[in-house]
């Protein structure tokens, strides 16, 4: 099962049970208007704060890679030598 699949069957149960609570509950009552209303606003808050951490979150922890840098650093020089051979001038 992939992600979107996941994602997809998660959203459609969510949307299932707002509208059942939505037919059995009396729409004058408090708990109606404060609570099951405003829950795909709010499920959509908690979903964007939930990505938000978790982009925070690989960004603070995202792995630094000395050996393949130093091997990038190597094949920069090695193309610029072969550019000054064939005759290319640098800036």
């Amino acid at each position: 099962m992939t992600q979107l699949t996941k994602f997809l069957s998660l959203g459609f149960f969510a949307v299932i049970v707002w509208v059942k609570l939505i037919g059995i509950t009396d729409p004058d009552t408090l708990w109606y208007k404060c609570l099951v209303v405003p829950l795909p606003f709010w499920g959509i808050v908690v979903f964007g704060a939930i990505s938000a951490a978790i982009v925070l979150y690989r960004t603070l922890t995202f792995n630094d890679c000395p050996e393949a840098a130093k091997e990038l650093l190597e094949q920069i020089e090695e193309a610029r030598k072969d550019l000054r051979k064939r005759g290319m001038k640098s800036l």
